[in-house]
């Protein structure tokens, strides 16, 4: 076999799924070679342990449990995920806190090959245990630490340590509780998707930023807010609300 060709596994216990995710691979994307399917957490398994792939298209729910019991399961993990799944929900939050990629159903050509070129963009065997635990970590409970995907390759930090982030054009940047911050190759839209069910808040299409390291707030037609670390930050007049609101949700007022 062709050494630069990436060996696939497509799990999925639906019949309709394995054949036309399989027709699609082999018609749009050229570099991936289908090595095996299978369609339960039992055959899963046992392909993947048996064939060691380097990418693995996992359906979420499956005919004897779901995907995420053979990451439990399995002892061969030197391999990227690609999640498919008909429904968005929350184990959805999770994968992206794990930088991990996911295809919603039905699958277009054009969702297909943007996750293969992300994939070939962020191989790294290093770090791919460490996100099927932090994804693991993730469903369990409320998460503390994200992945998050740079130019050079990913960061891992604690979410407790992100006082705000700012958008900066396609990109974000996270401000540390230390001074130091980090460029992601993410929008802002795109981490207000995933932080938002947490102590975070989009304040302007600016800004996101930490309620627990709020200090004060200054009243106007949006307002201010000023961060622990000595930062003022705008409050967009049409976010107002949606600021108050949370705050009130987050800490006791009189």
């Amino acid at each position: 076999m062709n050494e630069d060709l990436i060996r696939t596994v497509i799990i999925d216990d639906e019949d309709h799924c394995r054949t036309t995710l399989s027709e699609m691979v082999k018609k749009y994307c050229p570099n991936l070679v289908n090595v095996g399917t299978a369609s339960s957490v039992e055959t899963g398994i046992s392909i993947i342990e048996s064939i060691k792939p380097e990418l693995v298209f996992l359906d979420i729910h499956l005919e004897d449990g779901d995907g995420f019991e053979i990451l439990q399961k399995i002892s061969y993990k030197n391999f990227e995920i690609i999640f498919t799944t008909a429904h968005e929900e929350f184990a959805l939050k999770a994968i992206e806190f794990s930088a991990l990629h996911y295809l919603l159903k039905p699958i277009s050509k054009k969702a297909l090959v943007s996750a293969i070129e992300r994939f070939g963009k962020s191989r790294n065997k290093e770090i791919q245990e460490e996100k099927i635990n932090l994804l693991q970590e993730s469903l369990l409970k409320s998460p503390d630490k994200i992945i998050l995907p740079t130019n050079e390759g990913f960061q891992i930090i604690q979410l407790e340590a992100v006082v705000y982030c700012e958008a900066s054009d396609k990109y974000a940047i996270f401000h540390m509780k230390d001074g130091t911050s980090n460029v992601i190759s993410k929008s802002l839209n795109d981490v207000e998707r995933t932080l938002q069910d947490l102590t975070f808040v989009r304040i302007h299409h600016s800004y996101m930023i930490n309620l627990k390291y709020i200090k004060g707030y200054d009243k106007g037609k949006g307002g201010y807010v000023s961060l622990t670390n000595g930062k003022q930050l705008e409050i967009s007049f049409r976010r107002k609300q949606l600021f108050i609101d949370k705050l009130k949700q987050f800490v006791t007022h009189f």
